[in-house]
């Protein structure tokens, strides 16, 4: 919760773009938290069916390259390749600018969250690969 809150609304982000409302910006934001939890779902399943360490290292060069398809799609609505109302949708976002916060727990949490995710993920991946097999 404490992560949202520092992406929360604030009325300066109307004024950047006429577009934004208060429920949209919490919708999309919903819709990111869902997307990295998806992700994180589809990263211990790979991890879970890779046989060796170096299958993990291939999964996780596959998915990077799953993400760089998506910075490209974003480039290219942005060069308006695409049309030119995904172009200007494209451009909005990239010119969002959200006030930084300062505040060190927030950080540190998320430093923490991270390393937790890792270890539990590669935790599972030994337990399955060398004490139930």
């Amino acid at each position: 919760m404490f992560l949202y809150r520092s992406i929360a609304w604030m009325p300066y982000i109307a004024e950047q773009n006429k577009m934004i409302t208060e429920d949209r910006w919490h919708r999309s934001n919903q819709s990111r938290f869902l997307d990295a939890v998806l992700y994180q779902v589809v990263v211990f399943f790979v991890l879970l069916q890779a046989e060796k360490i170096l299958d993990i290292f291939l999964n996780f060069a596959a998915l990077r390259f799953l993400m760089d398809i998506q910075r490209l799609a974003f480039d290219a609505a942005i060069n308006g390749y695409i049309t030119n109302c995904l172009q200007s949708a494209a451009v909005d976002v990239r010119e969002i600018s959200l006030k930084v916060r300062e505040d060190d727990f927030r950080t540190g949490a998320s430093k923490l969250f991270v390393v937790c995710s890792f270890l539990v993920m590669f935790s599972c991946f030994f337990v399955v690969q060398y004490v139930i097999t």
